[in-house]
């Protein structure tokens, strides 16, 4: 334990709620705070009481006397009664002559007994109270292990495609300080270390990247004049070089995409003048892009995320403001005459311009906006329950349209706007960790 790093006032109180068993949503109510407040002031404590548990830290506080231990409330119980009850009994002589220094230690052992068993008890009761949050300890304790700060941007990007190829991240076009990005940026996963590819044939920003084989698939784009554009350019990351083919049937921005079945679809977006809710798929084979019916609303600015062979669709904003909104997309549904779209649990906070990865079959989706400009939590979603939780907070908040990569067990989150500031900032998040369990034989 510190002993140079007391408790505020704040955290005091978030500990005597802890040693309650109140979760961090009812602590939040109870003091008029948000739940993500909490989990703040909860690692603060964590930290400063050189502790790894809700229950390390009560036993903590309860012996720097800032929440009152349990035996004090079983205290009356342990007073010794007044002889007055056996008067009628032994007399009072007797009972003196009959008093030994046994009875004393029996008496003693027995409160401390009863004082054992209700600390015992007391304990449990936290530790069940706990047992129905998932990964607790995970959670709590490690969060500041689980963020790590990596060799930045050497100047802010956002609104850029981003793209993992073998152990490298590739982000192309974007806006940085001096405008629209030209330049192909390669961030070598093993070395954390930046380098060039071949500048992209027309820079762009507002776009999204899709990987078939081993090519990158960028349609459309808003170029420096502020210009929609249709063109579909395809990098070989082998080559570090550019092709085009098949043009976008109009002009094309702010769209969602994803490669699924060997083709790639694309959701909705922006034509420079209104919102989409058109379903496009670019079939590499013919080179063609064939309408592929229609989103429930028209919206652009989404995330789209292939789980469990599912297509994923979540958030964006159309003219009725920013949406919550999360759909599967069926394909073969589509092809068999059958309606394609299956609405699941929305997002717990309605967003665009979010970046989106899938680890382990888990949904990961980071940064973004909403009416309020405010840093909105990193969310992580579970398609198997259906359900969304917050993960670990970064050390740096992140903001809108950044890039959002996955790679093995780790969650890389590069660039983003904030506050009107272009951010450098490269931030990795260990999601996921791998026990090894020795097999005897």
């Amino acid at each position: 334990m510190n002993e140079d790093l007391e408790l505020s006032e704040r955290e005091i109180d978030i500990i005597r709620l802890v040693a309650t068993g109140a979760s961090n949503k009812e602590i939040a109510q109870i003091l008029v705070i948000s739940p993500n407040t909490v989990k703040v002031h909860l690692r603060n404590i964590f930290t400063k009481l050189n502790v790894v548990s809700r229950t390390e830290a009560t036993m903590a506080a309860i012996s720097r006397g800032w929440v009152e231990s349990p035996k004090n409330l079983n205290a009356s119980a342990f007073i010794e009664e007044e002889p007055d009850n056996f008067s009628g009994l032994i007399a009072e002589s007797d009972l003196k002559n009959k008093r030994s220094p046994w009875l004393y230690v029996l008496i003693s052992a027995a409160a401390l007994l009863i004082l054992a068993t209700a600390f015992l008890l007391w304990n449990n009761a936290q530790i069940n109270q706990r047992a129905a949050q998932v990964n607790t300890i995970a959670a709590t304790t490690s969060a500041a292990r689980r963020w790590e700060m990596l060799t930045p941007l050497a100047t802010g990007l956002k609104n850029m495609a981003a793209l993992r190829y073998e152990r490298s991240f590739y982000l192309f076009g974007g806006i940085n300080s001096s405008g629209t990005n030209p330049d192909v940026l390669i961030f070598n996963i093993d070395e954390n270390s930046w380098s060039l590819g071949a500048k992209k044939p027309k820079p762009v920003s507002h776009i999204q990247a899709a990987a078939l084989g081993e090519k990158i698939y960028i349609p459309g784009g808003i170029n420096s004049e502020n210009q929609v554009i249709a063109d579909l350019e395809i990098y070989d990351p082998r080559e570090s070089s550019w092709e085009t083919r098949a043009i976008f049937p109009h002009p094309i921005s702010r769209y969602g995409l994803v490669a699924f079945e060997g083709k790639i679809f694309l959701f909705g977006g922006w034509d420079g003048i209104g919102f989409q809710s058109d379903v496009w798929v670019y079939n590499p084979v013919g080179d063609t892009w064939e309408k592929f019916g229609s989103m429930p609303k028209k919206c652009a600015d989404l995330s789209v995320a292939v789980v469990n062979g599912v297509i994923h669709l979540f958030g964006g904003i159309n003219e009725n403001g920013v949406l919550d909104w999360h759909y599967q997309f069926f394909p073969q549904r589509k092809l068999n005459g059958d309606d394609p779209w299956e609405e699941a649990k929305a997002m717990p906070f309605a967003r665009y311009g979010m970046g989106i990865s899938v680890l382990a079959d888990m949904v990961y989706i980071a940064g973004g906006t909403n009416e309020t400009g405010e840093p909105l939590p990193i969310v992580q979603y579970l398609p198997v329950s259906d359900e969304w939780v917050e993960i670990d907070q970064p050390p740096q908040p992140i903001g809108a349209f950044p890039a959002v990569l996955p790679s093995e067990t780790r969650l890389y989150i590069i660039g983003g706007e904030l506050d009107d500031t272009i951010q450098t900032d490269n931030q990795v998040y260990q999601a996921v960790y791998t026990i090894l369990v020795p097999v005897i034989r």
